[in-house]
């Protein structure tokens, strides 16, 4: 059995906080600790070697390492009667881990031999340790947890695709003319149109492209007129910008919707009626 096969095991902190001798230790002492528990893992299940060249593997080398406080963490690793050291616990979570490691082994052999009618190579049999071993001791109980579950996929929207409803709005400063940058009002309402616009449940395919034309369109207009375009559409809830109306008749043609389309043609689009205009006007 190759112990680089099973390369990690299970720490639990309750028991390790909860331990008698590792709280006498020092956080060096308890660094060198687990580091051993590591070698003897990777070990399969064994330290091998004198006292000093254990204590070389958990870094406990220098003149602060006095023979007492090496022992102090050595005893954690009692010598087994073939003269290895080895911590009890974690031998035994190694061996019961290889075993089943052995059993799965064999029993993957023996699918792929029914199946293909030949046993494939080591080399081909997929190999993992899932058992948990639960019961509880002083030292730190290494054992193998579940395997991780696969993060949850991301639900996309399809409803609209992203790069149609993208918008850039530093690329839009540019067209803004000086009189509108210096007015705060103008500034403060073309922000809620942009949220209003993108907020809305018709959303546009090519918004920048769509204020890029309202931005020199609204440039027709003086400043307080840009504003109240806006504001009126915003209040009536319309999709587009339109000419304001001066005692009761549109200034000029029929409103145009800043695409070109005139006003019959865009309510109709939109799925509105044209709204029912008096004899007066």
């Amino acid at each position: 059995m190759n112990g680089a096969k099973m390369s990690w095991f299970a720490f639990f902190p309750g028991d390790w906080l909860s331990n008698r001798d590792v709280k006498r230790m020092s956080l060096d002492q308890r660094g060198a600790y687990i580091q051993l528990l590591c070698w003897q893992w990777q070990g399969e299940g064994y330290l091998d070697g004198t006292d000093q060249d254990i204590a070389a593997l958990g870094d406990m080398i220098g003149r602060e390492w006095t023979d007492e406080r090496v022992a102090q963490v050595l005893q954690k690793f009692p010598r087994a009667a073939d003269g290895r050291r080895a911590n009890t616990k974690l031998l035994n979570i190694w061996q019961e881990a290889a075993r089943i490691h052995s059993a799965r082994r064999r029993s993957a052999e023996n699918t792929n031999a029914n199946r293909y009618g030949h046993r494939p190579c080591a080399a081909s049999v997929t190999e993992s340790v899932t058992d948990t071993v639960t019961e509880s001791v002083g030292d730190p109980s290494p054992s193998p947890p579940p395997p991780p579950h696969p993060p949850p996929k991301e639900e996309k929207d399809s409803s609209e695709p992203a790069h149609k409803t993208r918008l850039d709005v530093l690329r839009l400063m540019p067209l803004f003319s000086d009189a509108q940058k210096s007015s705060p009002d103008f500034m403060e309402q073309w922000k809620m149109w942009l949220d209003f616009r993108m907020t809305a449940k018709r959303k546009p395919k090519r918004p920048e492209i769509m204020f890029r034309q309202q931005i020199k369109w609204l440039q027709r207009f003086p400043i307080t007129e840009q504003i109240e375009i806006m504001s009126a559409s915003i209040r009536n809830d319309w999709q587009g910008l339109f000419e304001p109306r001066m005692n009761g008749n549109a200034a000029g043609p029929k409103p145009q919707h800043p695409q070109g389309i005139d006003f019959k043609t865009y309510m109709a689009q939109a799925g509105r009626k044209e709204p029912i205009r008096s004899e007066a006007e």
